[in-house]
Order: structure tokens, then C-alpha cells, then sequence
């Protein structure tokens, strides 16, 4: 590529370099470091060394003293653009309407609104397929309702321009629900979530009376779901709106009482006493929130306001080489994820952090010119970095157990699924207390990675 500028920085020092007529470059007298590496060029995406096409920042480049890096490839994509227009049902435009570009739904990349012509433009957009989404302020709706173009796909340097968004007529299929709390549980609020067929959602809220009633109006015909939580009562309830109005519907109140849970948090092995940070050092999170650990006066620390449900325990080491090596709740040795509270409970969670952390480190055995990044995955989730320029790695402050140890391509966590560990190729490793492992992986291609995706 020739003609492109070469930009090398570290903190506020950047050099700049012209690429030749065969895209070659050179920095010369680079004091050692490390550096980031980005190549721009007028129609195509800027390029991050080893990132993704349009992502940053990259993999960074380590220059040692007296040393020469040599080979340093950065692969230039042509960017894509995408453009059209947002109608009503009758063919007019719509101004003033929001567009999303999204690789996901739950994954914005871009938005914008519509102009006076209902006409839109994403410049400078990565290759690959999109979801697109068009909204429109509706004062007669109690949320606003989406609609979704789906499957929109670009190539590298593709200018697509004709692009036409539908927007359904507001006013129409709307729908109300009306309803009472049972037994009443005086005034409270009720939360009404939207369950969009694409998995998106949307919430607002209504007040619940003191005996008991709610009801609410202007609602696209949607699922949704109807929840609440007083001080000694909580409820939910599922309700389908997509073919007509809900009337007369019980929200059961369940006794529902929250507890303060303890934690106690004791230090086993070599070095200082492991430390919890006042904010988010330890958290119970039950999939829809966290609440998090608090110190009292007397230096004792507790989660306040728990509710009887199971939660999985998270705690936040912020550099601190330790592990969470037993968990006891109830007087029981749990995982992290069976922290079972019930009403009335008065139990303490007890964690054992041991600083006998394990280690591994190693190298990718295959070339690339793209970012590869290291997954240490367990049961539970996984741990990851990236390899240098070399294809060299190291993951510190390990958990000893065992492990499925990965090096992917082109690596997009919001596609991470569990089952994925044992398809692609990986190691195995088991590591024991203090361990330290020097381990070779084979890097899971780009293709490959996605055709493991797409099964």
C-alpha cells in the first residue's frame, strides 16, 4: 500500500513515516519501549497493528535496546458505506428518526438521525454483516417502538446507498393492561419491561396504588414483563400483549425479606493480607443486579439489602495475586455460584484467599498478521490476553485447576460461548499451587474461528 501514513506513538511522542511505492516503511533511532502502530490512508479504515478492521487500539510493538523489529505487517481494509433513507408506511420520509448500525442488536456501532429528507450516511464502516435499526419518537406510546433490517451485508469498500427503512405507523396496535398486586402491599412502583422479538428490551414504570391496582396505556403490541419489589414482598409476572389488551391481571406478592449478609474475607499463604477495595471489591449478583459488599464502622463488611434468590459471588483482586481458594455459606463449602440465600438466613459468606497462585506463559505456534488472543477457559468462564508481536504471552494470578488454553484470531467476546472450548483446537493444562507452565498453542485461524461460530 503505497502512500499511506505510518504513525508510531508513545504517550504524547508520535513519528510519522510515508509508506514507499511498495508499502514499505521504516522508523529509524526508535528509543525502546513500546509503541502503538497505526497506518491511515484516505478510503480506507484507519489501521491498528494486529486489531480488527476499524477497532483499536492495536497490539502493542515492544522495541528492546539495541535491537531491530523486523517483518511488522499491517493489513489495510477499504472502508464501507452505508446509506439510505427512512420512509412511513406511505412512502413519505421521516425526518428526525434514529438510525443504529449495530453488528449485533445489543452492539452499536454507529447511530445518527435522519435529515429534513429522511436520508442517512455511515461512512467509514469494517466489512461484515449488520443489523440496522429505525426509530421514531411516538408521544402516544409509553416506549418507543424499533424496527430492525437485519442481514445487511458489506464488503470492503462497498458504497451501498439505497438502503430504505420502513417505520410502522405509531398510533396503531397499541394496547393497555390493567391489574392489582395481590395481596396489597400499599404504594409501590411497578416495572414494565418490553420483550422485543430480537431479544432487545425496553422498561418504564407505573406506580401500584395503595390497594393494590396498576394499569397502563400506549403499550406496542409487545411481551413484557411485570415486576416489583417492596420492602418485604417482591412479584413478577409474564404477559403477552402481541393480540390484544390484558385486563383484570394478579401480580401475586410473595414474602419477600431483605437481609444483610456478612462477609468475611480471611488471608491464607505468603505476602500481606489480601485487601477488599471499599467500592467494588466483592459483589452478589443474581443476573439482573449487583449489590455490592460495604464496610461497616466496626471494620466488618456486609451486603446490605440481599433478597432471598441464589447468587454468584464476585470479587475483584485489582492486581492482588490471590484466589478465592474455599467459599463457605450456611456452614457448606459452595462454588462462587451456589450462594443460596433464604429468608431469615443470618449466615455469613466466608472466603479463603491463598496467594499460591499458578502461571503460565508461552508462544502461539503458527504466523499471523492479525490480533490473536489467549484464552485460559475453566468451567465457569475464561481468562485472556494477547499475544505480543512474537506470538509470546504470559497470564499471571491464576486459579491452579484445570484449564483448556487457546489462542484465537481475530477473537470477538461477544461470540464467546462455552461449548466453543472443546471444538477449537487448544491445550489442555492442569496447573497445581505455584505452578508455572511454559506451554506452545496452536493458533485457531480467523476461518476457522468463524466456521466453528456458524456450527
Amino acid at each position: 500500500m503505497p502512500k499511506a501514513h505510518v504513525f508510531l506513538t508513545r504517550n504524547h511522542e508520535t513519528l510519522l513515516r510515508t509508506s514507499g511505492d511498495r508499502g514499505r516503511f521504516c522508523f529509524e533511532t526508535v528509543a525502546p519501549g513500546q509503541y502503538q502502530l497505526v497506518a491511515q490512508k484516505a478510503g480506507y479504515l484507519d489501521a491498528w497493528y494486529k486489531a480488527r478492521p476499524g477497532q483499536k487500539p492495536g497490539v502493542p510493538v515492544t522495541v528492546e535496546a539495541g535491537a531491530e523489529v523486523s517483518g511488522v505487517k499491517i493489513e489495510m481494509v477499504a472502508r464501507a458505506i452505508l446509506a439510505g433513507v427512512v420512509v412511513d408506511a406511505d412512502g413519505e420520509p421521516v425526518a428526525d428518526a434514529d438510525v443504529t448500525v449495530s453488528r449485533r442488536v445489543d452492539d452499536e456501532v454507529a447511530s445518527q438521525q435522519s435529515d429534513d429528507r429522511g436520508r442517512f450516511r455511515f461512512p467509514d464502516l469494517p466489512p461484515g454483516s449488520y443489523t440496522v435499526g429505525v426509530s421514531v419518537d411516538n408521544p402516544k406510546a409509553a416506549i418507543d417502538e424499533t424496527f430492525y433490517t437485519h442481514g445487511v451485508k458489506l464488503e470492503a469498500g462497498h458504497d451501498l446507498d439505497t438502503l430504505t427503512l420502513t417505520v410502522g405507523q405509531p398510533e396503531a396496535a397499541t394496547r393497555h393492561l390493567t391489574g392489582r398486586v395481590s395481596p396489597p402491599i400499599g404504594n409501590a412502583t411497578m416495572l414494565i419491561t418490553a420483550v422485543r422479538p430480537d431479544g432487545t428490551t425496553g422498561s418504564f414504570s407505573v406506580s401500584i396504588a395503595a390497594d393494590g391496582t396498576f394499569s397502563a396505556d400506549g403499550l406496542p403490541a409487545r411481551r413484557y414483563l411485570l415486576e416489583f419489589r417492596s420492602e418485604h414482598a417482591e412479584g413478577r409476572l409474564e404477559v403477552d400483549l402481541t393480540a390484544s389488551d390484558a385486563e383484570h391481571l394478579i401480580v401475586t406478592a410473595h414474602p419477600s425479606e431483605a437481609v444483610d449478609v456478612g462477609l468475611v474475607v480471611r488471608t491464607e499463604g505468603d505476602g500481606p493480607p489480601f485487601a477488599l477495595l471499599p467500592r467494588m471489591g466483592a459483589s452478589l449478583d443474581d443476573g439482573r443486579e449487583w449489590i455490592y459488599a460495604k464496610p461497616g464502622a466496626d471494620g466488618s463488611w456486609a451486603f446490605h439489602g440481599v433478597r432471598p434468590r441464589r447468587y454468584r459471588l464476585r470479587l475483584a483482586t485489582y492486581g492482588q495475586a490471590y484466589f478465592a481458594k474455599q467459599i463457605r455459606y450456611g456452614g457448606k463449602v459452595v462454588s462462587a455460584s451456589e450462594i443460596e440465600v433464604r429468608n431469615g438466613d443470618t449466615a455469613a459468606v466466608e472466603v479463603v484467599m491463598s496467594s499460591a497462585v499458578a502461571s503460565v506463559e508461552g508462544r502461539v505456534t503458527g504466523e499471523s498478521t492479525r490480533r490473536v488472543t489467549i484464552l485460559l477457559v475453566d468451567d465457569e468462564g475464561y481468562r485472556d490476553t494477547v499475544a505480543d508481536q512474537r506470538g509470546r504471552f504470559q497470564l499471571g494470578a491464576v486459579r491452579p485447576e484445570k484449564y483448556r488454553l487457546l489462542a484465537i484470531e481475530d477473537f470477538d467476546e461477544d461470540e464467546w460461548r462455552q461449548d466453543l472450548a472443546a471444538a477449537l483446537q487448544g491445550v489442555v493444562v492442569e496447573l497445581a499451587e505455584r505452578d508455572h507452565q511454559q506451554i506452545d498453542v496452536p493458533l485457531v485461524t480467523a476461518e476457522a474461528w468463524l466456521a466453528a461460530l456458524q456450527k
